[in-house]
């Protein structure tokens, strides 16, 4: 945790920005969600989840009916852990992704309301309505956009799967959100592609995945994919792999990416190329930085795959 707020205090929506936006996504095996604040009085939880989703969670002392969409979800009877132990059940969270600092002001404020709403009257009643309320507006939220960068991370992701022999347990593994700390997750261990459009291998890694995690339990694949005019989109590719899906796997397939605007790719690759060019490297195999300053919360280099010794741990992903 970077801060807890005080007890007895009201959370300011300056304060909530301030942690939402100055936070990084860690992945616990113990833990789904990142704390960044607890409020003794009103049990009121601020954090980070695995996925990127800024959450704001609360006692649930009625039962409601929530909402779910790409980027907003209202879930109930719900379970906390804190990092002391102890366990908050049932209660309800509200979960958010942020596409800009706009936004993250603006579910800011609906969280700080929220906890402000929780401490006026004692019981988060009050709070669960208001939070109810909100439905409309994230109905009609735009999904996530579609920058060069994502664009090419997600490619990367979609070839993986499509050239799986068992898509059925990596699209159960897969995080929908590009803000996630790793791209593929089970209990076996951890998948983080990395994907250039150019032949050097040299991709960016940052402490944030590397310190979260027992590094025998993480493995990053290296794609090479070319950017060609008459290859295959982010589209195309997604469609694809859909048709060759059983119904029921096609439907996870599906919400997974209904956050991204995959309407709007406008990017093509060399699926055959990229596919040839896989590249698994065991996590133990990639140097690491670490910084002793308290001060500096995460740490960015680029680094050589081209020159880093293959991994037999390939074998739990294919």
């Amino acid at each position: 945790m970077k801060k807890q707020l005080m007890s007895n205090n009201k959370w300011s929506a300056a304060e909530v920005n301030s942690l939402l936006s100055n936070s990084i996504v860690l992945h616990s095996d113990q833990h789904e969600l990142s704390i960044l604040a607890f409020d003794q009085d009103t049990k009121c939880v601020l954090g980070i989840d695995n996925e990127g989703f800024m959450v704001f969670g609360a006692p649930q002392q009625s039962e409601f009916k929530g909402f779910s969409f790409a980027r907003a979800k209202l879930e109930c009877n719900k379970s906390i852990q804190l990092s002391n132990g102890v366990s908050i059940e049932p209660v309800f969270t509200f979960k958010f992704l942020a596409n800009s600092d706009e936004e993250i002001q603006t579910i800011s404020t609906i969280f700080a309301g929220l906890q402000n709403q929780t401490a006026d009257s004692g019981n988060t009643v009050t709070a669960q309505t208001s939070a109810q309320g909100f439905e409309s507006y994230f109905a009609g939220l735009g999904k996530v956009r579609l920058s060069r960068q994502i664009q090419i991370g997600l490619f990367g992701e979609l070839a993986f799967i499509s050239s799986s022999k068992d898509k059925n347990q990596l699209i159960d593994a897969w995080h929908s959100s590009p803000f996630s700390t790793y791209d593929f997750g089970t209990q076996q261990g951890r998948l983080e592609i990395k994907t250039s459009t150019a032949p050097t291998r040299l991709h960016w890694l940052r402490s944030s995945q590397s310190v979260a995690l027992d590094k025998n339990k993480l493995t990053y694949l290296s794609i090479y994919a070319p950017e060609i005019q008459d290859g295959i989109s982010i589209t195309n590719l997604s469609n694809q792999i859909s048709s060759s899906l059983p119904a029921n796997l096609n439907q996870k397939f599906i919400e997974k990416l209904s956050m991204y605007d995959i309407n709007k790719a406008d990017m093509k690759f060399d699926l055959e190329s990229s596919v040839t060019s896989f590249k698994f490297v065991a996590g133990v195999n990639v140097p690491y930085l670490t910084s002793d300053d308290n001060a500096i919360v995460q740490v960015a280099w680029q680094c050589d795959f081209s020159s880093l010794e293959g991994s037999a741990n390939s074998l739990i992903w294919n």
